[in-house]
């Protein structure tokens, strides 16, 4: 039985021809700069013949694209026009209001009262609360009917205040507080909600004995139910 011969020399490395450079030659074509390789191509886009994919490196793109050398011209001229003219009346009006109106009222409200929070005595107390919306809107109904309409910030009570309140926290106008020494506490103020509401009263909101006896007190002072929320200068629950 003859033997198989196994030749173990290493196999002959076939010499391949170095690929021309994509810059030079692009599928046998002379490379054309503006038309990306296609001499006699035609221009789709950004001067790129079909028979290549558009460029991916910056450098490429700005070589071959040549965005500067195409006549190129702002397509949206009118907008842009109108564009100035409303900015400009926005600024005017800005110029002629300013200073004839006043700005804190509309930035930080005012209370109850009409005091402008932020301003004067009120110069730390910034943001405004409304502590009872839910008696307030009952009073409301009460009075108008369930299709009553709310304005918010003149219907409202609202106390100006240096920072939002948090859940349990006392609030009280402050024309009440000038004549006590003291913040009263969640338990006294607590004293005034419930009850049941009076037939014989056109407040239309429940209301209490002791509501009844402290009713200076009961209609100055709130405990805040949640935690409230900064925002733009109004305290959000």
């Amino acid at each position: 039985m003859p033997h198989e011969i196994i030749d173990r020399r290493p196999a002959r490395r076939t010499q391949v021809a170095p690929t021309e450079s994509r810059d030079s030659t692009v599928r046998g074509m002379s490379y054309v700069p503006h038309s990306h390789g296609a001499a006699d191509a035609q221009r789709v886009f950004c001067g790129l013949a079909k028979v290549r994919p558009l460029p991916v490196s910056i450098v490429e793109r700005e070589m071959h694209c040549r965005v500067t050398a195409e006549k190129r011209k702002c397509t949206d001229a009118a907008c842009f026009v109108l564009l100035v003219v409303c900015l400009a009346f926005w600024a005017g009006a800005a110029v002629f209001v300013i200073p004839r109106a006043d700005w804190r009222r509309v930035v930080y409200g005012s209370d109850s009262l009409g005091r402008v929070c932020g301003e004067g005595d009120w110069e730390q107390r910034k943001r405004r609360y409304f502590p009872s919306v839910k008696s307030d809107l009952q009073v409301l109904r009460a009075a108008d009917g369930d299709d009553a309409e709310v304005d918010v910030y003149n219907d409202l009570v609202s106390v100006c205040v240096e920072e939002c309140p948090s859940a349990g926290e006392v609030v009280c106008i402050d024309d009440f507080l000038l004549n006590m020494t003291s913040l009263p506490n969640a338990s006294e103020v607590l004293q005034c909600y419930g009850g049941v509401e009076d037939p014989d009263s056109d407040s239309g909101a429940p209301r209490n004995e002791y509501y009844m006896d402290n009713y200076d007190f009961c209609s100055s002072c709130w405990v805040s139910a949640m935690n409230t929320t900064d925002v733009f200068f109004h305290c959000v629950e």
